[in-house]
Formats: C-alpha cells, sequence, structure tokens
C-alpha cells in the first residue's frame, strides 16, 4: 500500500542534530500514526514519505527553515 493523502501513516523514527546525537525518537515507545497530507508533521517529510510503500526505510535530512 502506498502512503497517499488521508490515508493513516504509522512511522518509527529517530531524530539526530548536526552532531548525531538523538535528539527524540520512538524507540522504546509507540509509533507515531498520523493522516498523510493534514499538515501533522513537518511538510519536508510528509513529502519524503508521500508515494513509499509500506516497510519502506527513509533518511530524511531537514534543515531549519523546512520547520513548520
Amino acid at each position: 500500500m502506498q502512503v497517499t493523502t488521508d490515508k493513516v501513516v504509522t512511522i518509527e523514527y529517530r531524530m539526530t542534530d548536526d552532531e548525531g546525537l538523538v535528539v527524540d525518537t520512538t524507540d522504546n515507545g509507540e509509533p507515531l500514526s498520523i493522516i498523510q497530507g493534514k499538515g501533522r508533521m513537518f511538510p519536508a517529510l510528509e513529502a519524503a514519505i508521500e508515494g513509499q510503500e509500506m516497510g519502506n526505510r527513509v533518511s530524511v535530512v531537514l534543515h531549519p527553515e523546512q520547520d513548520y
């Protein structure tokens, strides 16, 4: 199944800073579920997962200007 607008998407993530230190993660916790395309997470991240297939692993680098 592809990730498309209005689909419920569940992701696991690890956010690190420029030095590789973990800032936030779903490790040892609950995955994050969102409705794709509704602005519930960074737009650049929504764009990166759009069209992906279930089970794909995606690496995304977000720059400060790509926040909400």
